[in-house]
């Protein structure tokens, strides 16, 4: 596998999402056993596979089920080696330095240059306002200090964060660590510490360690309410220079609560603009920038939290389908098929222009007999046609017709 030396914010080739499967909906997971003192709770599943030890609940608390050793359990594993298995093989790689806390990283696929991944003070994790970003830190070992913290910015989100540890991991006292722990050997979760995630040990022991008193040491599964965003243009096509208003609409799955926070406007993977949504209307975007030709226009939602009452709600990102804005260097449009295919016209045309005799021009627009013809042969009507290409008389003028002249002949 080949290995590139990075600067802290190295780029790496977009990931493709990484699969629990059926080992989603846990909480903690172990090869062996699940272990428990004091204050602690678990938001999703609680498993052991092939082991069968589960101790300390309670006082340790778990909202949804407890498998042990059972085939739900085992279906889990199997999907979290292979998850495992998929992170190990995931490339190109960028190797940095052991220290995360104080840095900031983009998505991509990361190794530690001594094989071991620490956190002291806060890591951040900026997805470059994509919500599908993967990022994927491997090691021998992770230590997260205490009161140390993850932070998640610009549509981060927890389920696409993997933490591939070949040993053991810790997060330590009042750490808030944010992201899914594949450990092959152990995790343990210190007193007070909250994972928003997963804790997942293939071979060996999970060890969560409450306090006597608040607050609970606590390991949640992402569940933030999903979010779809809409697009939609004030002009398309529109034509280079014309300002055209982007508007974006978030919507929850479920409920009526309108999410609230920033959204960003994308010409293909370029951010262009932003705006902000809440319930006093939609986020918008105006802009007369766009060069010309077909432009793939997506608005995505970064996600944030939203007063609900006394409580706050923080809504998951979402990003609208494609827009394709269709700008045009003229008025005018060369891609539109006529009504009817052009033909060679095999009829002989003259065309002539008038100078200074609008009542002869106007006289033939209408089809009706020139003034001073009709008084010399008023019972003889003329008739002069409007063709295609302007005034084409079907008889043919003399050159003092053409330049004003006053008589018309027959062109019998």
């Amino acid at each position: 596998m080949g290995v590139i030396v990075g600067t802290p914010h190295s780029a790496n080739a977009d990931q493709a999402p990484v699969s629990l499967g059926d080992a989603a909906p846990f909480g903690v997971l172990a090869g062996t056993a699940v272990t428990n003192t004091n204050l602690t709770a678990i938001t999703g599943d609680l498993g052991v596979s092939p082991g069968i030890s589960v101790t300390g609940f309670p006082p340790g608390t778990v909202s949804g089920a407890v498998h042990a050793g059972d085939a739900t359990a085992s279906g889990a594993k199997a999907d979290l080696v292979a998850a495992y298995n998929d992170i190990a093989g995931r490339t190109p790689v960028v190797t940095i330095p052991t220290e995360l806390g104080g840095t900031t990283r983009t998505p991509g696929v990361y190794n530690s240059a001594d094989g071991t991944f620490g956190i002291s003070g806060t890591l951040t994790l900026d997805a470059d306002d994509d919500p599908d970003a993967v990022f994927i830190f491997n090691a021998s070992t992770l230590s997260a200090a205490n009161v140390s913290n993850i932070n998640l910015v610009n549509g981060a989100q927890e389920d696409n964060v993997f933490w591939r540890v070949s040993g053991s991991a810790t997060l330590g006292t009042f750490s808030t660590f944010r992201g899914n722990v594949l450990a092959l050997t152990s995790v343990t979760v210190g007193p007070g510490a909250t994972l928003n995630g997963r804790a997942f040990a293939l071979n060996n022991t999970v060890t969560l360690q409450g306090a006597s008193d608040p607050p609970k040491t606590r390991i949640s599964v992402p569940n933030d309410p999903p979010t779809t965003t809409t697009l939609t243009t004030s002009a398309n096509p529109s034509q280079q220079g014309q300002p055209v208003t982007f508007t974006a609409v978030v919507s929850p799955v479920t409920g009526s609560l309108v999410p609230q926070g920033e959204v960003v406007f994308k010409d293909g993977s370029t951010v262009i603009g932003s705006g902000w949504h809440d319930n006093s209307g939609p986020a918008t975007f105006t802009t007369s920038s766009l060069a010309a030709g077909q432009r793939s226009i997506t608005a995505v939602y970064l996600g944030g939290d939203t007063p609900d009452g006394e409580a706050i709600v923080h809504f998951a990102p979402s990003k609208s389908p494609e827009l394709i804005q269709t700008v045009r260097t003229s008025l005018w449009d060369n891609t539109a098929v006529p009504a009817a295919q052009s033909y060679p016209d095999p009829k002989a045309s003259t065309a002539g222009v008038i100078f200074g005799n609008e009542a002869l021009l106007h006289n033939a627009i209408h089809e009706q007999p020139a003034p001073r013809a009709r008084e010399r042969r008023g019972r003889r009507k003329r008739r002069i046609q409007i063709r295609r290409h302007g005034l084409l008389p079907n008889r043919r003028l003399s050159s003092q017709q053409l330049l004003g002249g006053c008589r018309v002949h027959p062109c019998e």
